[in-house]
């Protein structure tokens, strides 16, 4: 399968007023990938933290409720979009 969607998990701690709260807020994105058989297994993964990059913008966005918004299609026993999740650190 060559068109997956992966998902990470994130802080979410970027409104101001959460700063001195105590607590973890993370939230769960979805990353529509494509993988490349031509490409190499690093080619593969930068591909995959541009995607990234370009979806912490969207990482405030609740993952429930983009889900009950547009209800999709789901088989018994997978969660809704995410095949399979990215667990790793990224530093910038």
């Amino acid at each position: 399968q060559h068109k997956i969607v992966l998902g990470a998990v994130v802080s979410t701690r970027t409104d101001p007023a959460l700063r001195d709260m105590m607590g973890l807020f993370l939230n769960n994105i979805a990353l529509p990938v494509t993988l490349d058989e031509s490409k190499s297994f690093p080619q593969n993964l930068q591909n995959i933290a541009s995607i990234l990059m370009g979806a912490l913008s969207h990482a405030n966005y609740p993952l429930g409720r983009l889900v009950s918004e547009l209800q999709p299609q789901t088989p018994a026993g997978h969660m809704p979009f995410l095949m399979c999740w990215w667990i790793g650190r990224m530093t910038f």
